[in-house]
């Protein structure tokens, strides 16, 4: 039993410990949707970047013709945590997504392809992480009050 519950414990600390290699984001510039590149590409990051950013444009074609359409433009990359955060700030006043108006979005996010969804559902992660602990730590009191 005792065996068990250093098992446990052994996985739970090495998940906590901060990994000593580059992040890794997923990658792609300006698609029309969030499947196909913006989720099959990858690229390991920089050392000095530490953080994932996606960035969502809504709007018109480049080559806009009276009756064009508007469509999604997606695009994901690795940042540094200052220029992610400073990026997402300055897209927040054209961030409204209204559907008539052409906007943009940003959203960054820490952890390892932590920027699968575009915009709003990476930030997620760490609350699974913290799940992920509790969980771990009740699996050890259980065992221990066998």
């Amino acid at each position: 039993m005792r065996t068990s519950v250093f098992l446990v414990f052994s996985i739970y600390i090495f998940h906590m410990i901060p990994d000593t290699q580059c992040l890794e984001c997923y990658v792609c510039d300006d698609q029309d949707t969030n499947y196909d590149k913006c989720v099959k590409t990858v690229k390991t990051c920089e050392s000095y970047e530490t953080w994932c950013l996606t960035k969502v444009k809504w709007g018109a074609t480049p080559y806009w013709e009276a009756g064009d359409k508007k469509q999604y433009y997606i695009s994901k990359q690795c940042s540094t945590q200052e220029h992610c955060l400073e990026t997402r700030q300055r897209l927040m006043p054209r961030c409204d997504r209204v559907w008539y108006n052409e906007w943009e979005c940003a959203e960054c996010c820490p952890g390892d392809r932590c920027n699968y969804y575009a915009v709003l559902g990476a930030s997620s992660i760490r609350s699974n992480t913290a799940l992920l602990g509790i969980g771990l730590l009740l699996l050890i009191i259980c065992f221990r009050f066998r």
